[in-house]
């Protein structure tokens, strides 16, 4: 359900995003790359930096690098040091690469009329929710997903593709008087 953009970024616009120092030039970013084989107008990020890494990177001179704090001086090309590489480079990625979810539920999708759905509430095609669920604000459920019995969804949550909750399920227990289902009873927060 994300949708990359393709837009270019400037350098020196991340970096004010990210409150951080930008060193080098203010390079457009097209979005992300691999670290292990990079391209030009991307960005890159490394959460622990080996001896090799700067000198690889030598003929790359429209290259954004995220990088621990203390270490980007090494470096040939354009660097934003960071208390925590990954997690900046996730935030660069979803407020600038990547359109969000659409808050809709999709005209493919199944929703009993008493299932109680909470404000800015996703749900994908092909999916169907039961008359007993309950789906919290802002959740996203994906695609050709089954909700069933009194499944609570909390906020905020992803439901990936294919997932069944409440529905029946494929446990069943050896008693004394025969076999008995398990039943399912579960929530996900």
């Amino acid at each position: 359900m994300y949708k990359k953009k393709t837009e270019a970024i400037y350098a020196e616009e991340i970096a004010e995003f990210l409150d951080l120092k930008l060193k080098g030039h203010n390079c457009p970013v097209y979005g992300p790359s691999r670290s292990k084989d990079p391209e030009e107008n991307t960005m890159i990020f490394y959460t622990e930096v080996k001896d090799n890494d700067s000198t690889r990177l030598e003929n790359y001179s429209e290259l954004l690098v995220i990088v621990p704090m203390g270490v980007g001086e090494d470096f040939p090309c354009t660097v934003i040091e960071s208390p925590n590489p990954q997690r900046d480079f996730v935030r660069i990625l979803n407020k600038f690469f990547v359109e969000g979810f659409p808050v809709e539920i999709d005209q493919k999708a199944m929703v009993h009329p008493d299932a109680e759905i909470g404000e800015n509430v996703s749900i994908g095609p092909h999916s169907v929710i039961g008359a007993e669920v309950k789906i919290g604000t802002g959740t996203k459920i994906m695609a050709n997903v089954v909700l069933a019995g009194g499944v609570v969804i909390g906020e905020h949550c992803i439901v990936k593709n294919n997932a069944t909750v409440g529905s029946e399920s494929f446990k069943f227990l050896q008693m004394e008087d025969g076999v008995v289902h398990f039943p399912p009873l579960g929530s996900i927060n």
